[in-house]
């Protein structure tokens, strides 16, 4: 028999600790391991992967829907913010930043790509309900609320240039198919289509 060697009981735990990670990183996407909150010890972490992802998205799609996902999380981080009393220059921090990421966004989107406005006109929606709830808690502590007001209508005023533009896009989209129908249908000679006897 070869003799065998035990493992002592720290090294044991470590060699778990790291297994139970790797089946974790297998199971998990980073977005889901990496969700912290500005309070978190470990926000910088996730800070630190948003960078590696831009650098990953190659394409300017990709470069428009990582920004999304991120304005996104600013969101996310913001509301958590405002629900757990951040000082106010915080949250409008984080809001900024969702904004300055939104506007990223539609500059990357090109004029025809109406799948991604219609993304980027969500986000920016969810965007201008947080600051209409910022808003208002800020009204009830007779706080003021111009900045607040201006970044609401800045979002406002990109939401309907943006929307009329999808709009356009779905008209303009319509009109194509309608146009290629009838090319088609003219093609069809009614004299040349025998009728099929069963």
């Amino acid at each position: 028999t070869l003799p065998t060697k035990k493992i002592p009981q720290s090294k044991m735990k470590k060699l778990l600790t790291l297994f139970t990670i790797v089946v974790l990183m297998q199971t998990v996407s980073a977005d889901d391991m990496l969700n912290f909150m500005p309070d978190s010890p470990l926000y910088g972490l996730q800070r630190a992967w948003e960078n590696i992802e831009y650098v990953f998205a190659f394409s300017d799609n990709a470069k428009a829907h990582t920004a999304l996902k991120h304005a996104e999380k600013r969101i996310r981080e913001a509301e958590y913010g405002n629900q757990m009393e951040f000082k106010t220059a915080e949250i409008m921090n984080l809001q900024k930043e969702a904004e300055e990421k939104i506007e990223f966004a539609e500059n990357k989107a090109g004029k025809y790509n109406l799948k991604l406005k219609k993304k980027i006109q969500e986000v920016r929606q969810k965007h201008i309900d947080f600051l209409n709830r910022v808003k208002e808690k800020l009204e009830a502590k007779k706080i003021d609320t111009t900045g607040i007001t201006t970044a609401i209508k800045k979002s406002q005023k990109r939401f309907i240039i943006v929307q009329t533009e999808v709009e356009e896009l779905d008209k303009d989209l319509l009109t194509l198919i309608n146009k290629k129908i009838d090319e088609t249908c003219n093609k069809i000679n009614p004299d040349t289509i025998s009728p099929q006897i069963n």
